[in-house]
């Protein structure tokens, strides 16, 4: 099985019903093309559990983002946005607001809000990450660079360790693990565990990997159930997806046209809209919340749901499909979340009462992993960083005129992505604004306008997802 990412309870539930009916004929793996899961996998590494880290910015007065767009593009960023606009209300806050450092390569929305901004390429992020820790005494695995910003660098952390328990460090999708393991490893030397930042328990369902790994595995499947993906066009381009696992693909769940995955053999079924569909859900804080249809189904599509149901329920002595229907799936897993709760109330306030996750107990943070080598940027060895489009996402939205329409909040672009680049490595390559240019990276080549963005860090190039669909 492959599919989008999710926390339902209610999928959950059937994975683990399909993976004891079957046993290991049934693997489920998940793809995205942004990997915000970085998050948790960093956690459960570092706390030796299945866990997550939950931020809490109106708790925080000094706050460090290493490359964390935690206003724009970082996941759940509506609520980080409220909460950082509650710290920083003096009258609230007894005439004191957050302070906030960004060290980030790009020039982002987070970044436009700081106080204290730092310019520095997405590698240089990991070798400060790596200084601040080995300032603290934390043991760092691998070679670290020696940053070119160390007295922001010192200024940062003699303010961070004058407000003990009351800072928070945050890393964004865009760095490696090793990255977010040692920012937890420092959030805890800090103190900040159980007061800015909450370790909760992660109700991610277990999977045997991501589309790498699904890769690596074909030579031992026999069949692909696709529930979403359509990873010939977002999976990394070395796996060459469309060639890779041609053929292999017995089930699809699509949207109500063509795309880059879609195969003459197999069968496609529509994938019904969230908004058409039964299903739940829980917050970034572990409440229990319905995802209830607005409208009635279209186009007789299935949901995720029901094509799990089939496979976890399966078909009956007398032939006949023992498949739940989503709305009763749901409703079963509100019983098993909460016997006494009530079906109705539960839909009328939207939410389950009582169901956050708390944090954890005491946790005791282990090594972290190794930092990845860093290699020398410059103009003849520019950074590529990928990132996700503010209006289309990773392209889940590029056809959808609205989200078109919406300016990207920095360079006020629509209907399209650019090669952002700073004022300097625009002079030095003899580049400017709208003149069209080649990039090559590992051999693939990509064609775009050129933006000059004030704000970027030297020698780094920032590539948008989303277009380039066909």
């Amino acid at each position: 099985f492959l599919m989008p990412a999710g926390n339902s309870p209610s999928r959950a539930r059937m994975i683990e019903k399909i993976t004891t009916k079957m046993g290991v004929n049934a693997k489920f793996y998940v793809h995205e093309a942004v990997d915000y899961a970085v998050h948790q996998r960093a956690a459960t590494a570092v706390f030796g559990a299945s866990v997550k880290p939950f931020w809490k910015l109106d708790k925080a007065e000094i706050i460090l983002s290493l490359d964390c767009d935690f206003i724009g593009t970082e996941e759940d960023s509506s609520r980080h946005m409220r909460d950082f606009a509650r710290g920083r209300k003096l009258a609230k806050n007894e005439g004191r607001m957050s302070r906030l450092y960004v060290a980030e390569a790009l020039m982002s929305q987070t970044g436009a809000n700081a106080d204290h901004r730092q310019r520095m390429n997405a590698s240089a992020v990991t070798a400060a990450t790596g200084y601040l820790a080995k300032a603290l005494g934390i043991t760092v695995k691998g070679k670290v660079s020696e940053p070119t910003n160390k007295e922001w660098l010192d200024k940062c952390l003699e303010d961070l360790q004058a407000h003990a328990g009351k800072g928070l460090v945050m890393a964004g999708y865009r760095q490696p693990q090793a990255v977010h393991e040692l920012v937890n490893l420092i959030n805890e030397k800090l103190g900040n565990l159980g007061h800015t930042v909450e370790i909760h328990a992660s109700n991610t369902p277990p999977v045997h990997g991501n589309l790498h790994d699904l890769k690596d595995n074909l030579g031992n499947l026999e069949r692909i159930i696709n529930l979403g993906c359509n990873p010939a066009y977002d999976g990394a381009a070395n796996l060459d997806w469309a060639k890779t696992a041609k053929g292999l693909t017995k089930f699809r769940l699509s949207h109500f046209s063509e795309d880059e995955s879609s195969e003459k053999s197999g069968t496609v079924a529509p994938r019904a809209h969230y908004l058409e569909s039964w299903s739940d859900a829980r917050t970034s804080d572990g409440t229990l919340v319905p995802v209830q249809p607005l409208i009635a189904p279209l186009f007789d599509g299935l949901s995720e749901l029901e094509v799990l149901s089939a496979f976890a329920y399966g078909i009956g002595p007398s032939g006949k499909q023992l498949a739940k229907e989503a709305h009763e799936i749901v409703q079963d897993t509100l019983k098993q979340e909460s016997g006494d709760a009530s079906w109705g109330h539960f839909l009328h306030e939207g939410f389950l009462a009582e169901s956050a996750e708390g944090g954890q107990g005491e946790l005791s943070g282990k090594s972290a992993g190794e930092l990845p080598s860093v290699e020398a940027i410059s103009k003849d060895n520019l950074e590529v960083v990928f990132t996700a489009d503010h209006s289309v996402g990773d392209g889940t939205f590029a056809n959808n005129g609205w989200c078109q329409e919406l300016p990207d909040p920095i360079t006020k672009i629509t209907w399209d992505n650019v090669m952002s680049i700073s004022r300097v490595t625009g002079e030095e390559l003899k580049l400017s604004n709208g003149q069209v240019a080649k990039l090559t990276l590992n051999g693939l080549s990509v064609e775009g306008p050129i933006w000059i963005q004030p704000g970027m860090a030297d020698n780094t190039v920032c590539l948008p997802l989303g277009y380039g669909k066909k």
